[in-house]
């Protein structure tokens, strides 16, 4: 299935490195980069923000791959070790980084292709119930992950300029795309009061970021997408206080 989440392979062999790399861009993944070492992983891991992270355990550098699973932790990224060691000491220190796989070299593209859409299906809680899936449940809820027309797409929270209801699902308003989610629009309520989102309307969520204008005398809410949303007289009070922040 193509995608457009951002994959980093760490691997100090040249040629598995880039036997790596053909296998994932075989499943139409992005690769943001490929790194050999503790250090250029680390600065790559906070470059690039990768969605997933292929890492040999055993690599070059001062940090093995399994203390930098454990020094990152904290950013929920899931990692896939794919080494060499498979004895019952290096698993289970994999267990206490955020390891989402481990696999054996040689990985055949089979078990890597079942093994990425395990941890996309797992780590994304991905549903298939039409072109929509859940939001991403991470420490830091950054982003939605979208099926549509086969391909699976992040949009980040930044990218969403409203959303709207349409009884059971709610649809996403980007600058240039709409996607679905199977969702009440309360739910959304809830999972988006934290990051600048806010109710103006029963069917209305607006990222307060992305509002061009506000037109007082008509209670019309323009976003940059050109959109236009009606405030409603129940959300004006709270709508003009947080605005006006």
């Amino acid at each position: 299935m193509k995608s457009n989440l951002k994959v980093l392979i760490v691997e100090d062999s040249l040629s598995y490195a880039i036997e790596l790399e053909r296998l994932i861009k075989s499943l139409d993944f992005n690769i943001c980069q490929i790194v050999d070492n503790s250090a250029e992983a680390f600065d790559a891991i906070f470059f690039h923000e990768p969605d997933i992270i292929i890492m040999d355990i055993m690599i070059g550098g001062k940090m093995t791959g399994l203390e930098i699973g454990e020094k990152i932790s904290h950013l929920d990224i899931p990692i896939l070790y794919v080494t060499s060691l498979a004895d019952h000491k290096t698993l289970e220190s994999a267990l206490k980084t955020h390891m989402a796989g481990f696999l054996q070299k040689p990985v055949s593209k089979i078990t890597l292709i079942n093994e990425i859409d395990r941890i996309v299906g797992t780590h994304f809680n991905i549903t298939n119930d039409k072109d929509a899936s859940l939001v991403q449940k991470t420490n830091k809820a950054k982003a939605f992950l979208f099926k549509k027309q086969g391909r699976l797409q992040k949009i980040n929270l930044t990218d969403i300029q409203y959303i709207q209801s349409d009884d059971n699902y709610c649809i996403f308003n980007t600058q240039t795309e709409k996607f679905i989610l199977r969702s009440k629009i309360s739910q959304l309520e809830e999972d988006l009061s934290d990051y600048g989102f806010l109710r103006v309307h029963r069917k209305y969520i607006v990222n307060l970021k992305t509002i061009k204008n506000y037109k007082p005398s008509t209670s019309e809410i323009e976003m940059i997408n050109g959109g236009k949303i009606l405030l409603s007289r129940s959300k004006k009070s709270e709508f003009i206080k947080t605005y006006s922040l």
